[in-house]
C-alpha cells in the first residue's frame, strides 16, 4: 500500500499550488458565513446501516484490522495532497463495472469522518445502476434526481448515517436523464454548495466507459480517483477510460484485489490496494 501513496505524493504540485489553495480556502470560508439553511444538516433524517461482519466495509466494521490501516493511510494521503491544492469534491471511478469502486468510496468516508472530526457526504452519482444505498444496507430513497426536478431543500434529501459524520444523498428513484443533470448548472451548483457545507464530498460515479457521465463530472470536482481492478481491468479499457478524465484532475489510481507480500491473518477485503503492486507512473497513467 505505501507505494500507492509514495506515487499519489507523485501528483502533489509546486508551492504554485499553495497560493491557489489559500485563495479558494478564503473563498470557503466567506461562503460558509452565508450557508444557506436549505442545508442544515442538524435537521438531516438519521439512517441506521443494516450490515454484517461478511460486508465488505473494514474502515467501518474491521477497526483494528491491517485493512482498516490502509484505508486511514490512504485517507492521511488525501489530507496530505490538499495541503497543496484545493481538494474537497473527489470523483470516484473506474473504468468498467465491478472494480470495487462503490467499496473504496464507503471505505473511505468511514475512514475520513472516523473520530468525528470531520463531516462527510457520500453522494450517489451512478445515475444508471446505483449501488451505493445498497452497499450501506440501505433501501433506496428520494435523493438526487428529485432535487433535480424539485425546489425542495436540500436537506430534504439527505441522510445522516446514525452514529458518524457522514451524509448520503442517493441517486434517487424518478427517471431522469444523466446526462442532462450532470451538464446542467444546477449540479455545479450543488458541488459548490456541498464543499462550502462538508469537509469532504465523495462522489461515487458510474464507470467511465461505456457512458461520458463520469468524464463529465471529472470537469466537476477537484480531483479523481480511478480504480483499477486484477484481472477486470484490461489494459485498452483503462487507456479508454482515461482518456475521459480531466487531465489536470487525475490524482491517481487505485489498485485493488491485488495479491500482497504482507501476511496479516486477514480475508481480503474488496479494495485492499497491494504494496507489493507496480503503481503505473502517474505522469503518464496510460504508459
Amino acid at each position: 500500500m505505501s507505494r500507492i501513496y509514495d506515487a499519489l505524493q507523485q501528483c502533489i504540485p509546486t508551492n504554485e499550488g499553495a497560493g491557489l489553495a489559500e485563495e479558494q480556502g478564503t473563498d470557503a470560508l466567506f461562503r460558509k458565513q452565508f450557508e444557506d439553511s436549505a442545508w442544515d444538516l442538524d435537521s438531516t433524517p438519521q439512517v441506521q446501516l443494516n450490515l454484517s461482519r461478511e460486508d465488505k466495509l473494514p474502515a467501518l466494521l474491521c477497526v483494528n484490522s491491517f485493512a482498516f490501516e490502509q484505508f486511514r493511510l490512504l485517507g492521511t494521503r488525501m489530507q496530505h495532497l490538499r495541503e497543496f491544492r484545493p481538494l474537497k469534491t473527489i470523483l470516484l471511478t473506474s473504468s468498467v463495472a465491478e472494480e470495487g469502486k462503490t467499496l473504496l468510496s464507503v471505505n473511505l468516508a468511514m475512514s475520513l469522518a472516523h473520530g468525528g472530526r470531520q463531516k462527510v457526504l457520500l453522494l450517489e452519482a451512478d445515475l444508471r445502476k446505483p449501488s451505493l444505498c445498497r452497499t450501506l444496507g440501505l433501501s433506496d430513497f428520494e435523493g438526487l434526481k428529485e432535487w433535480f426536478r424539485s425546489d425542495r431543500p436540500m436537506n430534504t434529501f439527505l441522510r445522516r448515517i446514525s452514529g458518524l459524520q457522514v451524509w448520503v444523498l442517493a441517486a434517487g428513484l424518478e427517471p431522469v436523464d444523466p446526462l442532462e443533470l450532470i451538464n446542467s448548472a444546477r449540479m455545479a451548483s450543488l458541488l459548490g454548495d456541498a464543499a462550502a457545507v462538508f469537509d469532504w464530498v465523495l462522489i461515487d460515479s458510474s464507470p467511465l466507459l461505456p457512458t461520458a457521465d463520469s468524464g463529465l463530472l471529472s470537469r466537476l470536482t477537484d480531483g479523481a480517483v480511478v480504480v483499477v481492478r486484477r484481472d477486470k481491468t484490461s489494459k485498452s479499457a483503462l487507456k479508454q477510460g482515461l482518456e475521459r478524465v480531466e487531465s489536470s484532475k487525475l490524482l491517481g489510481l487505485l489498485l485493488n484485489d491485488f495479491p500482497t507480500t504482507e501476511d496479516y491473518g486477514y480475508e481480503r477485503y474488496g479494495v485492499v490496494p497491494a504494496a507489493s503492486t507496480p503503481i503505473v507512473n502517474l505522469a503518464s497513467p496510460a504508459a
